[in-house]
């Protein structure tokens, strides 16, 4: 038993080339840790400092932003007669409509011709929007 003791040692003390690279390694992350951990202290609290609003704040102002430009567009001559425009807030709606037209994101945009869905846009952008609602009278979709 000694004898396997012995050679095990003998083997530990002859691989002499992997315990500078140890060493270094374990000095580097001593001396460099406080700093990391300073680093990542300071990324994660960036984000909160950047946006005071929380979350709840943040979507009511994104649908209040799309409902004026909806708002908008229903009354546009260009739409008055030819596009029924209708918001939804999901929060006081029937929950068996969201999942009847798939609707994962807000905002969404369902086109809908006959009763039927024809298209499904999920984009806070009024030019994409704008854009879909136009190739959809002009029959390019």
């Amino acid at each position: 038993m000694n004898e396997a003791w012995y050679d095990k040692l003998d083997e530990i003390n002859h691989n002499d080339a992997e315990k500078p690279m140890i060493t270094l390694g374990l000095l580097s992350f001593g001396v460099l840790a406080p700093f990391y951990v300073a680093y990542r202290k300071q990324q994660q609290e960036e984000p909160q400092e950047q946006s005071p609003l929380n979350k709840d704040e943040q979507r009511r102002e994104r649908c209040s932003r799309m409902e004026r430009f909806v708002d908008s567009w229903s009354t546009e001559a260009e739409y008055i007669d030819r596009v029924l425009f209708r918001k939804c807030n999901k929060e006081s709606s029937n929950p068996d409509i969201f999942e009847k037209y798939n609707v994962k994101s807000l905002p969404t945009f369902l086109f809908i011709k006959n009763n039927e869905q024809v298209a499904l846009l999920t984009t806070g952008d009024p030019v994409q929007i704008e854009t879909a609602i136009n190739d959809h009278l002009n029959g390019k979709k």
